[in-house]
C-alpha cells in the first residue's frame, strides 16, 4: 500500500525547510512537498493545475492565513498556540470538530508539537478521510523510465543522472538508477566501486529466491545507484526472469518513486524488451542529428515503434531539434560548466543553466506519474525566471 503523501504550504519558508526536515525524519514512507505560495497562488498557474496538484495529495499542511483556499477534509492547520488541551499536555489544539467549531472536518495542532504527534495526526487524517491505515511505504510501485538514443555521445547517462537529482531536490520523489550499458560509464560521475557487485546481484536473482538486495544499492546525496558491473563486463545481464525478479525486489523494498534504466545506444533485444516494459522512454539526440533521415533517423523511429503504450518524452541535446516538428521535443543547451572534474569524479552542477533545464525533464516525469498540475505548476515557475516552485526542501523518509 503506498504512504502517504503530504503538500507543505506556509508563509515562512525557512520555518517550512525545519518543519519537512523534522517530521520527515521519523516519518517513514511519508512524502512531504513544499509549495511556494507566490508562485501556487501566482496568477500565471493555472487554476487546473493547482486542482490536479493538491487533488493527488492526501494531507495539506498549511497555516490559518493560507488554509479557506483548500478542500476543508485535507487540512492540518498549524498554530501559533496552544488553545485548547490539558494542562501539561502539549498535544496542545485538539480537531475543531471537538471544540464545536463549524468547519468540523479542519484538524489544527500546534506547529512546534513533538513531531511524532504530528506524524501521528497526519496518519489520522488520511484514516478519517478514507478509511485507510497507510503502509507507510510497503509495496510502493515505483516508476521506470528508460533513458535511450539513436547516437552516440548524446549524454543519456548525465541526464540521467542529473534529472533523479532534480527529482529528488524539487519533488522529494527518490530515484535508483540502474546502468544498462555493455559498457558501465557511469563511474564517470559515481567514481569506482572494487568488487563484482553486479554479478553477485544477477546470480541471486537468477536464482529467485529472497536476498537483500539492499546490499547491491550504493547510496547517494540525490540517487542512489544499483552496483556498476565490472570494467570489461557487460552491464545488461536482465532477461525476462531476471527482470521480474529485479523489480519485485525493489518494490518490496519500497524505497524508491522511480527505476531509471541508462540504456543509451545499447539496443539490445534485452535491453528493447525491459523498454518496452517500462512506464516511459526518454529518447536522447543531439540536435543536429534531427535532419529526418540517415542511420540516426532510423534506429529513432524504430525506438518510437517499441514505445507503443508508452509515455515517450523526446530531448534534444545541444540544439533545437528540426526536421520533426510534429513532434514536441525538450531542448538542453550544452553547458560546460555545469560539469566539472573533481577527485577523478565528474560532478554535475544543478544550480546552473543545466539544472534549470533539466528540471522541465523532471517535470514532465513527475507529470507522467502523478498527473499534469505538478509540472504545470514548475513550467510557470521556470517562465518566470524564479528558482524552483518547490525550493528544493521537499523529503521522503526512506
Amino acid at each position: 500500500m503506498s504512504g502517504i503523501r503530504s503538500g507543505v504550504i506556509l508563509t515562512d519558508s525557512e520555518f517550512a525547510s525545519r518543519f519537512i526536515r523534522a517530521v520527515a525524519g521519523c516519518g517513514r514512507g511519508m512524502t512531504f512537498i513544499y509549495m511556494d505560495p507566490n508562485v501556487f497562488f501566482g496568477d500565471r498557474v493555472d487554476e487546473s493545475d493547482r486542482e490536479s496538484f493538491t487533488d493527488s495529495l492526501d494531507v495539506i499542511i498549511t497555516d490559518e492565513k493560507l488554509s479557506d483556499n483548500f478542500e476543508k477534509g485535507k487540512l492540518l492547520v498549524l498554530t501559533d498556540g496552544m488553545t485548547s488541551g490539558n494542562s501539561g499536555d502539549s498535544s496542545g489544539v485538539e480537531d475543531d470538530e471537538t471544540e464545536g467549531n463549524t468547519d468540523s472536518d479542519i484538524h489544527r495542532i500546534y506547529r512546534y508539537e513533538d513531531r511524532r504527534k504530528i506524524v501521528s495526526r497526519i496518519a489520522y487524517i488520511l484514516f478519517k478521510r478514507t478509511g485507510r491505515i497507510s503502509g507507510l511505504g510497503a509495496g510502493r510501485r515505483h516508476f521506470m523510465t528508460a533513458f535511450v538514443s539513436a547516437s552516440g555521445g548524446s549524454g543519456t547517462t548525465s541526464l540521467a543522472i542529473a534529472c533523479a537529482g532534480m527529482l529528488d531536490i524539487i519533488y522529494g520523489r527518490k530515484t535508483l538508477y540502474m546502468n544498462l550499458k555493455s559498457l558501465d560509464d557511469s563511474a564517470r560521475y559515481f567514481g569506482v566501486e572494487k568488487g563484482g557487485g553486479r554479478l553477485r546481484l544477477m546470480y541471486h536473482l537468477n536464482r529467485g529466491v529472497e536476498f537483500p538486495i539492499q546490499e547491491f544499492i550504493v547510496p547517494g546525496e540525490h540517487v542512489d545507484r544499483v552496483s556498476p558491473s565490472p570494467p570489461g563486463r557487460p552491464g545488461s545481464d536482465l532477461t525476462a526472469a531476471v527482470y521480474s525478479n529485479f523489480n519485485d525486489s525493489i518494490e518490496k523494498l519500497g524505497r524508491y518513486d522511480g527505476l531509471f534504466l541508462d540504456i543509451g545506444t545499447d539496443l539490445s533485444d534485452r535491453n528493447l524488451f525491459v523498454m518496452s516494459q517500462c512506464d516511459a522512454v526518454v529518447l536522447v539526440e543531439r540536435g543536429m542529428t534531427h535532419s529526418g533521415t540517415g542511420f540516426s533517423a532510423d534506429m529513432a523511429e524504430m525506438i518510437e515503434s517499441r514505445c507503443s503504450g508508452t509515455g515517450l518524452i523526446r530531448v534534444s541535446v545541444g540544439g533545437n531539434a528540426t526536421g520533426i516538428e510534429e513532434h514536441e521535443w525538450i531542448t538542453i543547451s550544452e553547458d560546460p560548466e555545469s560539469f566539472t572534474l573533481e577527485n577523478g569524479r565528474i560532478r554535475i552542477n544543478l544550480n546552473g543553466r543545466y539544472g534549470a533545464e533539466t528540471a522541465v525533464l523532471a517535470g514532465k516525469i513527475a507529470e507522467a506519474e502523478n498527473g499534469p498540475g505538478i509540472g504545470g505548476i514548475l513550467r510557470e515557475n521556470e517562465k518566470n525566471g524564479g528558482k524552483n516552485a518547490f525550493r528544493g526542501i521537499s523529503i521522503k523518509r526512506r
